[in-house]
């Protein structure tokens, strides 16, 4: 039995826009984040990130970056939570904010696992196979939910499958 670890980055529609498939699942999250093909790209600013852009209705320019949790190693392109128990509020304000952004990768890999049964239980492949079933998989995922079929896309990722936000600010 072994285990391949898939890191992804999603838009903001739940569309996978890079993934890196097939690393041992045995490493930590942050190993092999800075060893997969993903993070060395980054290092090497070699994967071709879209320049700075202003955040919509002000004058503040902004870089492209990554968010992960705490796990992950801060890097310049990579946003991840303060440590620690005793923080600051502002510093807490920051985590809840940051993890809320985390929560849209966390629905894509939840509706891609809920959608596609083969990822309810082991998959009794060759690691190769495992890794292209996967990468399908992400393929077809992103199809649907491009198509451009509002019915379709709505059958394939349902409200239920991912977090909203009450007028409250309640998840």
């Amino acid at each position: 039995m072994f285990s391949i670890v898939l890191l992804g980055v999603c838009d903001a529609q739940y569309n996978f826009t890079i993934v890196d498939i097939g690393a041992e699942g045995s490493q930590s999250d942050g190993g092999l984040f800075n060893s997969s093909e993903l993070g060395i790209r980054l290092q090497e600013e070699s994967l071709h990130v879209p320049n700075s852009n202003y955040l919509p209705g002000t004058d503040v320019e902004m870089k492209y970056f990554l968010v992960g949790d705490a796990a992950f190693p801060l890097k310049p392109y990579l946003m991840k939570p303060y440590g620690g128990r005793n923080i600051s509020h502002q510093c807490s304000v920051f985590n809840y904010r940051l993890s809320r952004a985390r929560r849209v990768i966390e629905n894509a890999f939840g509706i891609l696992a809920a959608r596609w049964r083969i990822f309810r239980r082991p998959i009794t492949a060759s690691v190769e196979n495992v890794e292209k079933i996967v990468e399908c998989a992400i393929c077809l995922h992103n199809f649907i939910k491009k198509t451009g079929d509002r019915r379709l896309n709505l059958e394939y990722c349902s409200p239920q499958f991912v977090d909203f936000e009450l007028p409250t600010g309640e998840l």
